[in-house]
């Protein structure tokens, strides 16, 4: 039978993807978004919650212990969707600056764009990466240590720059483990059971909140800030900030999964469609907003999502 809670996970997270990147998109710049409550809320967690309920779900099919099969499901999973969506953005971008002709005669540019994907298409690179990482460490058990150290080499050294999602392994890749261990225990978490603890993670979730800023933004800054090296407390920080925030966020779902009727029905059909509506909604985000000028308003957010 299938974890409805897991499906209104996923289905609760994407729509918050949509919303922070139609503030995004109104805002225009970075900066402008983190003066947002709402988006540095999003942002938070969002995409460790993603990544936390990839791992639950993964953890059945790591049973299996056959790597390749593995490997070439979550290819077709992840990376076909990446590979059509990230053409079509990319002659829609270019379509938009008129150089639609010019697009055709560049097959290197195209290239370009897979290596260092435009808009959010990364996380599809990134979530791959995270699980057969995941998945080598689950299945052979050896060399674990050095493949580890290689893992947070490759993200320290990419730094700021968009290969293939890389720069986001070692940020992701704890939550996609904290999720298969958690399917893999068959820890049974009922939210509607524990309201002291989601009251508890809530509140410590808020409170930490304020202290976030242009440094924390991970999608910017990379692990690493070059001028100072690494900065543990924030790297601290941002692991706390998400953790809170993960589990707030599934205390919630849970509640309303189970006491949201429609609701809770609506949230399910979302996260059965979780990676379908992420490759797709960069591309009519735009268009939503012909004409949006000014500041955002959140009828301005709520229709164009």
């Amino acid at each position: 039978m299938r974890n409805t809670l897991a499906d209104s996970l996923k289905g609760g997270a994407i729509l918050l993807v949509v919303v922070g990147h139609v503030i995004q998109v109104i805002h225009g710049s970075t900066v402008k978004c983190l003066e947002n409550e709402l988006y540095i809320a999003i942002y938070s967690f969002h995409m460790p919650i993603f990544v936390l309920v990839s791992g639950y779900f993964a953890s059945k099919s790591l049973e299996c212990r056959n790597f390749q099969a593995f490997c070439w499901r979550r290819a077709q999973r992840l990376l076909v969707p990446f590979f059509t969506w990230a053409v079509i953005l990319y002659f829609q971008h270019k379509l938009h600056d008129g150089e639609y002709l010019k697009a055709l005669m560049s097959p290197l540019a195209a290239f370009k764009s897979i290596i260092a994907p435009i808009h959010g298409l990364w996380f599809l690179w990134a979530l791959f990466w995270v699980s057969v990482i995941a998945a080598a460490f689950s299945i052979s058990r050896r060399n674990t240590i050095v493949v580890g150290l290689l893992v947070c080499g490759v993200s320290f050294a990419i730094g700021n720059d968009q290969y293939f999602g890389l720069r986001f392994i070692l940020w992701l890749l704890p939550f996609f483990v904290l999720g298969y261990w958690v399917k893999r225990l068959r820890l049974s978490i009922k939210p509607w059971k524990i309201p002291v603890a989601i009251i508890l993670f809530g509140s410590a979730w808020v409170m930490l909140l304020p202290y976030y800023s242009n440094r924390h933004f991970i999608y910017t800054t990379g692990m690493i800030d070059r001028g100072v090296g690494i900065d543990f407390v924030g790297l601290a920080y941002r692991y706390v900030l998400a953790f809170l925030g993960c589990g707030t966020f599934w205390g919630v779902m849970g509640i309303v999964d189970r006491y949201g009727g429609v609701l809770g029905r609506f949230f399910v059909y979302l996260g059965g469609r979780s990676i379908q509506i992420y490759a797709i909604h960069f591309f009519f985000i735009p268009y939503c907003l012909i004409g949006a000028n000014g500041g955002v308003s959140m009828f301005r957010v709520l229709i164009a999502t």
